[in-house]
């Protein structure tokens, strides 16, 4: 056996006599593996007893570590109380972990509101979490029963509301249908829903010197007694900077849509309702729109001309060459009792061509692109959006 390094032993030593640095530091030297052969039992055994003399809460952390990544005999309960004092003591990473352990159900009973409430915690006291856990958060807000309620931010609805000043038309909407422009009163409440979700993401100080000016509303028909709703915000001192999000609302909240279909698809378990085929294509343009993997570049499924994005000459110069093409996508094969999806024929705008294409659609909410067809028209003049988070700006020249 190989020998043990000179800091080993000496760090030996000073433990039998009880020195929490020594214990603390074998703790962590048998735990990573760093000068010895990683033993997590040996690290367990040193750490457990750096505690009886300080429970730092870094080293309850480690040590909670240490008991579910244990191989054998891992230990979930000792694993989460141990988080849970960590946590108590301001840990933020031990909030973290702690709200994993509620939302995953592991060494406690399953608990979402309680991880939320963890998560949270996190959030204030200056822990980053990932986009995993920022997506757990928004989906419990949108979904979730009895959600905590943030009330730190509710001071920038003050003076929100539209103003009368001259200020940029509303941005056409990206994705056609019954669209109802929303009063002053309702895009106060608009707004009011969209707050929490804004403090998930970390976004509250990007509202700064914004104002609610105009917002509109659609009926989904593939989620159920769920509305789609614009908002356009601008700021009078940033040369009239405008932006747009796009949110769905229930009864009680709303969800920012990330132009991210992993978004998309955790929504399908608790909304998604196939009444007939028009919802099915619906929910196909929809997810084209609002799932970006190919950047700012144009992609989308076209149901209708006015989703174009041109201008109303270039639309009625699409319009006239290509009479004898579809636009409405049309149900060529498939249904979802026999075989789990249907297939639809369409025209794809990407970048600046028309495309025609098939696209397979199944009942769990996925979807994709099986197959390209020919180009229709390779020179559409269209006008440009950019997308970035939550936000994207109005239709602009590519020349802007």
């Amino acid at each position: 056996m190989k020998p043990l390094p000179q800091n080993i032993l000496i760090a030996l030593e000073l433990a039998a006599l009880s020195n929490f640095t020594a214990m603390y530091y074998l703790g962590f030297m048998y735990g990573n593996g760093v000068a010895v052969n990683k033993n997590i039992n040996k690290a367990i055994h040193f750490l457990q007893k750096a505690i009886n003399i300080d429970d730092d809460p870094n080293l309850l952390f480690y040590l909670a570590n240490c008991y579910s990544r244990r191989k054998i005999k891992k230990d979930l309960h000792k694993a989460f109380e141990l988080f849970d004092r960590a946590a108590a003591k301001g840990c933020g990473k031990a909030m973290v972990e702690l709200g994993f352990c509620y939302e995953k159900g592991r060494g406690v009973n399953k608990d979402w509101n309680k991880a939320i409430d963890q998560y949270r915690r996190a959030i204030e006291v200056g822990e980053e979490v990932n986009k995993d856990i920022q997506k757990v958060m928004l989906l419990q807000n949108f979904i979730g029963k009895n959600n905590p309620k943030t009330h730190k931010v509710k001071g920038w609805l003050e003076d929100k509301l539209p103003h009368s000043t001259a200020a940029p038309a509303f941005d056409p909407p990206i994705m056609a249908g019954d669209w109802k422009q929303l009063t002053a009163e309702e895009v106060k409440i608009c707004l009011d829903k969209v707050l929490t979700p804004f403090e998930i993401l970390g976004l509250v100080e990007k509202l700064d010197g914004y104002f609610g000016q105009y917002a509109r509303s659609m009926p989904l028909s593939f989620y159920k007694n769920c509305s789609l709703v614009d908002i356009q915000i601008y700021n009078q001192s940033s040369d009239m900077d405008t932006l747009i999000f796009s949110a769905i609302f229930n009864a009680e909240n709303a969800i920012l849509l990330h132009y991210d279909f992993d978004l998309i698809k955790s929504l399908s378990p608790y909304l998604l309702s196939f009444s007939d085929e028009k919802s099915v294509i619906d929910y196909l343009t929809f997810c084209t729109l609002y799932d970006k993997e190919v950047g700012s570049r144009n992609y989308q499924l076209i149901s209708n001309l006015k989703e174009l994005p041109c201008e109303k000459e270039e639309i009625q110069r699409i319009q006239e060459r290509t009479k004898h093409n579809f636009f409405r996508p049309q149900h060529v094969n498939g249904s979802f009792e026999i075989e789990g999806y249907q297939q639809f024929k369409a025209v794809i705008l990407f970048d600046n061509a028309l495309w025609g294409g098939m696209f397979d659609v199944f009942s769990d909410g996925n979807y994709f692109n099986s197959e390209c067809c020919d180009c229709i028209i390779d020179d559409v003049a269209i006008l440009r959006r950019q997308y970035g988070g939550v936000f994207r700006t109005p239709l602009r020249s590519l020349n802007y």
